[in-house]
């Protein structure tokens, strides 16, 4: 009885999924300052894991580290993802997504007298290291040179010196960093709509959980209000 007992316990235990996330100070949709994971990355992963009894690790990776662990399955999931970022090795290792988790606009910001001019293509392009521009977007030719940071606020800084014409990455996310975490004015840097951009959703990925992962798209299908919700309070798209 006692072995039965133990069994049940065992059994009893909440599984504990290690999720992936960027090492990025990427508010509102999540940050990882003082090495806690926070924003509605967090909020979303905390719900589901209250709604199917897991335990979560939250692990903050370098981009290029994170991608790795990916692929080598020593991680349970990774957060965020999109089917367009480096294609050919995560379909090579059998990476599958979940449904839409959460919509973005990455594109090009630029200082405000660019858009007075001719839209003309971009010598430099500044932009945070491990990004990699979207697949299916129509770059110019030749492309511009790229200018890889360690992070946003370097690849802001590196824009409004002037080292590089352009700055991509997510539109909400730089809006947020100028204005919340730099203290700067708006409209220090604007989106300019005519250069290359994707609109599309954030997703996660897995290499080895698939089931996990089906668990998550249908509990993402019962809490749509929620969600919705959710994403209104932190400003974000659906």
């Amino acid at each position: 009885m006692a072995a039965l007992g133990i069994s049940s316990d065992v059994r009893a235990q909440p599984r504990a999924i290690i999720v992936g996330v960027e090492d990025l100070d990427y508010p509102p949709h999540y940050t990882t300052l003082s090495g806690t994971y926070r924003g509605y990355g967090r909020e979303f992963f905390d719900a589901f894991a209250v709604a199917e009894g897991l335990t979560v690790e939250y692990r903050p990776l370098p981009v290029v580290r994170l991608h790795q662990a990916l692929l080598e399955g020593r991680i349970t999931f990774k957060y965020p993802d999109h089917p367009s970022w480096q294609p050919e090795p995560k379909q090579a290792a059998g990476v599958t997504y979940s449904q839409p988790v959460v919509g973005y606009i990455d594109g090009i910001m630029v200082k405000p007298e660019r858009l007075r001019q001719p839209a003309e293509p971009l010598n430099t392009l500044a932009m945070v290291r491990g990004f990699s521009l979207p697949a299916a977007t129509p770059w110019q030719l030749p492309p511009p040179a790229l200018i890889e940071l360690t992070s946003l606020g370097a690849s802001i800084r590196e824009t409004l010196l002037g080292q590089a014409e352009g700055l991509f990455g997510n539109v909400e996310v730089l809006k947020h960093q100028m204005r919340y975490i730099m203290m700067l004015p708006d409209e220090t840097l604007v989106f300019d709509q005519r250069l290359p951009h994707q609109r599309g959703s954030y997703y996660v990925s897995t290499r080895d959980n698939k089931d996990l992962l089906q668990r998550l798209d249908l509990w993402m299908q019962r809490e749509t209000a929620m969600l919705s919700a959710l994403k209104q309070r932190y400003g974000l798209p659906d």
